[in-house]
């Protein structure tokens, strides 16, 4: 889901086992909201001859051909993984598209008719992988490494290249441990739960401005800028009250809080995104 987003700059690492026999295969779409969902607005396709395809409603009327644009074929090669990002805008007059592939530019689309009628200048929602129609084998689609921008903000506001997410977790108490563990021999335990998550083992406090931290494993390599930092929780509250909470990373010595957010009532995915050192202001190394 987006936030009624005018411009989206979208990247990910796709393969494709096959190619389509009788459909094209999606990349990505975007749509915008109407009354009971949502439809849709322009995509981008694999086509069975491994060409790309731009599909899309405004400058044709409802319906989805003939495409806007289609580029040579064989850009993309069945078997392999490539990377693949875009600029999307959406306007009535000013529409912008734009791909790259394995950081080559392919095709820009510019000053063109990126909505339909009548509605607003901005998407709500987009979509990637799977197959447009019905074809006589499934085409997985697989995906990887996935980041979406907008062009706010001073850094994070435009492509952002080829690019990996590293999964890391807690293997230690850290410098704050004002809460409390449940039904865990220790706190790393009580949270650091992967591939399987527990709900009957956790963290837990009731006084406002209480905190911890736990310390990390270390990065699976050496890296150069990080584009950031995501800390994922699963949380919830037991009381009927309500809570809020901030994600916090520590670096340099400086603890930085993540956007505060509402407790939920049941056990809840939630990830607050840093995208600078809350010690220097400017991206992590």
């Amino acid at each position: 889901t987006a936030n009624n987003a005018g411009y989206g700059i979208f990247g990910f690492a796709f393969q494709i086992p096959s190619y389509a026999l009788n459909y094209v295969i999606n990349l990505i779409q975007v749509f915008e909201p109407v009354t009971g969902g949502t439809r849709d607005l322009i995509g981008v396709h694999i086509a069975q001859d491994g060409s790309l395809l731009v599909s899309g409603n405004g400058d044709l009327g409802v319906g989805w051909g003939p495409y806007l644009y289609q580029s040579d074929p064989g850009q993309v090669a069945a078997g392999a993984f490539h990377f693949f990002e875009c600029k999307v805008k959406v306007h009535n007059t000013a529409g912008f598209l734009e791909c790259k592939l394995d950081g080559v530019t392919v095709f820009t689309l510019s000053n063109f008719n990126t909505r339909r009628a009548g509605t607003n200048n901005y998407f709500s929602r987009f979509g990637i992988g799977g197959s447009d129609g019905s074809s006589p084998i499934f085409n997985n689609v697989y995906i990887d490494d996935f980041y979406y921008c907008d062009d706010t903000g001073a850094i994070n506001n435009d492509y952002l290249g080829d690019n990996r997410i590293q999964t890391i977790y807690s293997n230690a108490l850290g410098d704050l441990s004002d809460w409390v563990r449940t039904n865990a021999a220790s706190d790393i335990l009580s949270v650091n739960e992967h591939p399987v998550i527990d709900d009957t083992s956790y963290m837990s406090d009731a006084t406002v401005g209480h905190q911890f931290l736990h310390n990390l494993d270390g990065l699976a390599s050496a890296v150069g800028t990080v584009t950031g930092v995501a800390v994922n929780h699963r949380v919830f509250k037991d009381d009927g009250g309500a809570r809020q909470l901030q994600a916090l990373v520590k670096a340099g010595g400086v603890v930085g809080n993540g956007d505060t957010y509402s407790t939920p009532g049941i056990a809840t995915n939630v990830q607050s995104v840093f995208e600078v050192s809350p010690a220097t202001t400017v991206p992590f190394t």
